[in-house]
């Protein structure tokens, strides 16, 4: 087995088991967004989003539980891969994204856990520039580094997003109980 090849196997257990985390919590399911929510996490020096791996289909809120559509695999999500790539050209470290349902309730609840916060503004984003790959950079930028939480207000037809950032599937998925525990 290549040292890749035991990457991507690594990542997608801490990915399942953070899948697993998100499932069996009671709360999270306050947390998606009317698009889904997605979590995803990169192997080390990922380059493109086939690096990255994340539910494909997204997570779904059915009845009160959250629910994966589909399976964990490399390539399944651009738009969480954007993020994380972003996340990592800054910090190599940061390799995971989870993005969630945006509400001043939600940020609220960021600050009270101490969580570093920055965002971008949708109305600012350039011609021909993919928003959650320049999104991330510009939050990244404002805040002089990676911070646990980047959001937006959302824009014409785009809904307002909280994404969680961390080091890997585990971290941010916990992270994300964490926070749907503190909505009660």
């Amino acid at each position: 087995m290549t040292l890749e090849e035991k990457e991507r196997y690594l990542v997608l257990r801490n990915l399942k088991d953070a899948v697993l985390l998100i499932e069996e919590s009671p709360d999270f399911s306050k947390l998606i967004p009317e698009v889904g929510c997605n979590i995803g996490m990169a192997i080390p020096g990922a380059k493109s989003y086939e690096d990255v791996a994340a539910v494909e289909g997204r997570i779904v809120k059915y009845r009160i539980r959250a629910v994966p559509v589909g399976c964990v695999e490399f390539g399944a999500s651009k738009h969480v891969s954007n993020i994380i790539l972003s996340a990592l050209r800054q910090n190599p470290e940061i390799r995971a994204a989870i993005n969630v349902k945006y509400s001043e309730k939600v940020l609220a609840a960021c600050r009270e856990m101490k969580l570093g916060i920055s965002s971008f503004d949708r109305a600012e984003e350039p011609e021909n520039a993919s928003t959650m790959d320049w999104g991330t950079a510009e939050a990244i930028k404002k805040y002089g580094s990676v911070p646990k939480v980047i959001y937006d207000e959302g824009g014409t037809g785009k809904e307002p997003m909280i994404r969680l950032l961390g080091t890997n599937a585990i971290e941010v998925a916990k992270l994300a109980v964490e926070l749907a525990e503190k909505l009660q």
